[in-house]
């Protein structure tokens, strides 16, 4: 009974020593290295790759994924690139008609006099062979030059070069089309706070961000899910590194599904399955993990899928604090007001510096023991009254 008596007083000792006294917690971990940006960008990059030639399977994503300068610069040297290749085809097959003799150019006396028709009319050199080349293949058709009747070699080309216009155009522009509608446009408008923070809700330690939309469209069926990546050990000593762990994550109605019109606070309780469930205020201060955290919804205005990415590493993780409320009601125009300057702003509040672990057993042992335990801290152990 004594043993038992004395584990009671050295969980309540670390409980209450270590508790109900804001601690801000400063992380000897100074790195800044994350794989999932403040913006959502992945932070990763191949090394030492020798399959790069996979990519251009799938070309359309490859140049989806590519950054907007590369885009342009793609479609510019395809477009030339084309019309400088049916270009030779055209002068090829007008110099072999005998388009480009003197006698027989636009003003020469041969076509004056009706006496040769060309293949395409109005040619003099290569340049007008670029110019035919462009007006054939964007159907733009300035008048002049045309095949004609006489050179089935040029209608075939004509015919080919449209098609082949046609298929280029359509496979850029819905690169184009996907590229603006991706769902990372639209996440740009999806906040998080710079920081999370531990407290305590409805008897639980809980890890809590705050995330908002400022557009007026909604994301419909909004949806959160974490994922915890970190180093761990194995049972036969094999340190697996970026091992990722799923983390339940719930908004404050209790679901991981939302209704996104509000800015609202994503919870993570910590109890017996979570990841954090032995960690304490002074374990966090040593602690290297990055929280990943995804919203995934569909966009009301254009009901394409919608994710928006952030993440936490654990110096951005505040012991103590809770986020401040910053929607109010406005009398004057009679609108729910949401003061964005407050959305990182946080209060300190009492919260036990324990593990979660160690606040659940103070409780068992005073259940079964049956002690009144006095958070108003007295010694070294706290007031305890039977």
């Amino acid at each position: 009974m004594r043993g038992k008596f004395q584990r009671l007083l050295k969980a309540v000792e670390a409980t209450l020593t270590k508790s109900y006294n804001i601690l801000t917690v400063k992380h000897s971990w100074s790195m800044d290295v994350r794989l999932v940006s403040k913006n959502g960008e992945c932070n990763i990059s191949n090394a030492n790759l020798t399959q790069n030639s996979r990519l251009l399977s799938d070309l359309f994503t490859t140049l989806v994924d590519a950054r907007w300068r590369w885009i342009v610069l793609i479609i510019v040297i395809t477009f030339w690139s084309s019309w400088l290749f049916f270009a030779i085809f055209w002068y090829i097959i007008c110099y072999a008609h005998g388009d480009f003799e003197i006698d027989n150019l636009p003003h020469g006396p041969r076509q004056k006099s009706g006496e040769f028709i060309p293949c395409v009319g109005e040619m003099y050199s290569f340049t007008s062979a670029v110019l035919l080349s462009i007006e054939a293949q964007q159907t733009s058709g300035f008048g002049g030059k045309r095949p004609t009747e006489h050179c089935l070699d040029g209608i075939y080309l004509f015919f080919i070069q449209i098609i082949f216009g046609l298929i280029l155009e359509a496979f850029l522009v819905g690169v184009v089309i996907a590229k603006l509608a991706r769902p990372k446009m639209r996440s740009q408008t999806v906040l998080f706070s710079k920081k999370a923070a531990i407290c305590m809700r409805d008897g639980n330690l809980c890890i809590m961000f705050r995330v908002a939309d400022i557009r007026r469209s909604m994301i419909v069926d909004a949806k959160v899910r974490g994922e915890l990546v970190r180093t761990r050990t194995t049972i036969e000593g094999e340190q697996i590194t970026y091992c990722q762990q799923d983390l339940e994550l719930k908004a404050e109605n209790g679901r991981d599904s939302f209704f996104f019109f509000l800015p609202i606070r994503i919870c993570h309780v910590i109890n017996q399955s979570s990841p954090f469930y032995k960690m304490s205020a002074d374990d966090l201060m040593n602690e290297e993990f990055e929280i990943i955290v995804v919203i995934e919804g569909e966009a009301e205005a254009t009901g394409l899928p919608v994710q928006a990415k952030s993440s936490y590493i654990a110096k951005e993780v505040i012991w103590g604090y809770r986020f401040k409320n910053m929607v109010s009601l406005n009398k004057n125009n009679k609108t729910h007001s949401v003061n964005y300057k407050l959305f990182d702003e946080m209060d300190e509040v009492d919260t036990p510096l324990c593990s979660a672990k160690d606040l659940d057993e103070v409780r068992r042992l005073k259940e079964e023991y049956g002690v009144e335990i006095d958070f108003r801290v007295s010694g070294s152990t706290g007031n305890l009254m039977n």
